[in-house]
């Protein structure tokens, strides 16, 4: 009953709102994190025209990537990450013409986009729910969803709840009948994905609208999804014709290129986000386990709280038709996240559906008929949601907000001591690395973005070629054939370098300008076990050698030519 006089007040939402943006001020102190320094390099340092094409080999600048060695010499030939989002690229613009060097501006103006995206989902929960304080309730579940603080702390993840904003207005549109209301939702729809392309996620809830709330004739249902069906299917058309989208190792699998493997991973991801999204841990924790001998048992787990969560929300879906819209839709929405590794800034669109079935079930499970045990579990899950949500879930917004920074300071060139600084023209030759992604690739990529602008804050780069041997933990031979050549054996593989399907073979050879590198031998899952790399006459004098050690480079020196050194690498 508190519950109920709280979020029944006219001033809910607005408290909604006010909450979302009190609960993100902390990341106007933030800075910039991963794909933000390329989006700056992009922006500032006269690069390729779209800031959301990240890693892209085949093309100058992914193969000027490979060449200074911002990229790894084991990256896959066919390694892609570029999306289509020019109505958020237009707002990076904005940021970068009007305040380029007040990351603080750039942050508020994110702040501003969330109370948006708070205040539109509020007017949706209050145009669905039956009653005031459901919506209310909602709204306020919504703005506090933990699963936010790590996007709207990340610039460069501002699309995400700008598409869902805009693609919630759509949903708004959807259930009018008048023509122009769904004229409206149809240029709203493309503008959504002209944000993010996880704005399709919204036609999940239009399909489980259809479903579960219509009342119209199957055919007039039908005639109602088909224009939109008809833009997402232009959208997808554009998006493969003009190159666009994910290949190759890395976060993300295209359903479209890789369907087998997309299916497999689904069912280890799609009840993981469930678990992220209504319980804990957070999606992050579970999706370390991929892959790891660990991975059963978290499957497991996730199934098990699914089944649980299936189990006590039956009798409240067999009664509800709005129920059975939020459920349907969230698990439509959850397919194509599965298509990353679970992060819980994938969960826009699936936490709309599950916030408002939560909000549902908190108002309507006294009123269901149930057993008294059922109901004494059923009043149990209730409280526990009102706990996690609504009281821990503030908490953890602001902490998984830091995350990213967290993660930023160990991807820092003076952090890891990656000598960045002095002279230009330096030529770096890293024995091993930890991660070379994290080790090497980010702290590049962050020196040069913030040593841009009229204020930078970094000196330029010094580091003109860098090259590592290997990566991840383990011990190799490194031995020495000659002044010029240097052999890597690995008794075990080196099975970081790639993930075994895009693994190598025997005789594979990736040519760089100083250097040719050779695969002798491989292990039965692809892993090479000797690579020889030949330098150019005379190169390897012009390196200045460094060695993993702990959680930082160290200066190291090669083996004399007909000699060889044991290398063992530990992780960060």
């Amino acid at each position: 009953m508190r519950l109920q006089g709280l979020f029944a007040q006219r001033q809910v939402f607005a408290a909604a709102v006010l909450l979302g943006v009190l609960l993100s001020l902390p990341t106007l102190g933030g800075g910039l994190v991963l794909d933000d320094y390329q989006q700056r390099i992009a922006l500032l340092g006269g690069g390729h025209g779209n800031a959301f094409e990240f890693f892209h080999r085949g093309t100058p600048a992914g193969e000027a990537q490979m060449q200074s060695g911002v990229l790894a010499w084991w990256t896959h030939p066919d390694t892609k990450v570029v999306f289509f989002r020019p109505a958020a690229q237009w707002l990076l613009q904005l940021d970068y013409r009007l305040w380029p060097d007040s990351l603080l501006l750039m942050h508020l103006h994110s702040v501003l986009w969330y109370a948006l995206t708070v205040f539109i989902a509020g007017l949706c929960y209050r145009q669905f729910m039956p009653t005031r304080w459901a919506a209310g309730f909602a709204a306020v579940l919504f703005a506090v969803d933990a699963a936010h603080g790590p996007a709207v702390s990340w610039l460069a993840n501002r699309n995400a709840f700008v598409g869902l904003s805009i693609a919630l207005l759509v949903l708004l549109c959807y259930r009018q009948r008048s023509f122009l209301w769904q004229l409206a939702g149809w240029a709203l729809f493309a503008c959504s994905m002209a944000c993010s392309e996880g704005a399709l996620a919204i036609t999940g809830y239009f399909f489980a609208f259809e479903l579960c709330l219509s009342d119209q004739p199957w055919h007039r249902r039908i005639l109602r999804l088909l224009p939109h069906g008809f833009i997402a299917m232009a959208w997808l058309m554009f998006w493969k014709h003009g190159g666009y989208g994910t290949a190759g190792p890395g976060w993300y699998i295209d359903p479209a290129g890789e369907p087998a493997l997309f299916l497999h991973e689904m069912l280890f991801r799609l009840p993981v986000y469930l678990v992220g999204q209504f319980f804990l841990p957070p999606a992050e924790l579970l999706a370390v386990t991929e892959d790891s001998a660990a991975m059963p048992y978290a499957w497991l787990y996730a199934i098990g709280a699914v089944a649980l969560l299936g189990w006590l929300l039956m009798p409240l879906l067999r009664s509800s038709r709005l129920a059975r819209f939020y459920a349907v839709g969230l698990l439509i929405a959850a397919i194509p996240i599965c298509g990353s590794i679970p992060v819980g800034r994938s969960l826009w669109f699936l936490g709309f559906g599950a916030t408002g079935l939560l909000a549902l079930f908190v108002e309507q499970f006294r009123g269901l008929s149930l057993t008294p045990l059922r109901l004494r579990l059923s009043a149990a899950f209730a409280a526990t949601m009102v706990g996690l949500h609504l009281w821990l879930s503030p908490v953890l917004f602001v902490l998984y907000g830091m995350v990213n920074h967290v993660m930023d300071n160990n991807m820092d060139s003076r952090r890891v001591q990656l000598p960045d600084e002095g002279a230009p023209g330096k030529k770096i030759l890293a024995l091993d690395a930890a991660s070379y992604i994290g080790n090497i690739t980010f702290p590049l990529l962050k020196d040069q973005a913030l040593s841009l602008g009229a204020a930078p804050t970094r000196p330029a780069p010094s580091i003109a070629h860098i090259r590592a041997l290997a990566e991840g933990t383990g011990e190799f031979e490194l031995s020495r054939k000659d002044a010029d050549t240097l052999v890597l054996n690995s008794a075990k593989g080196l099975d970081s370098l790639r993930p075994s399907r895009y693994g190598f073979a025997a005789g594979d050879r990736v040519v760089l300008d100083d250097v040719e590198i050779l695969v002798r031998a491989v292990s039965p899952a692809r892993a090479p076990t000797v690579i020889e790399y030949r330098f150019h006459p005379g190169v390897l004098e012009s390196y200045e050698i460094i060695t993993w050690q702990g959680n930082h480079f160290v200066p190291a020196a090669l083996p004399a030519p007909g000699a060889s050194l044991e290398v063992k690498t530990e992780g960060s």
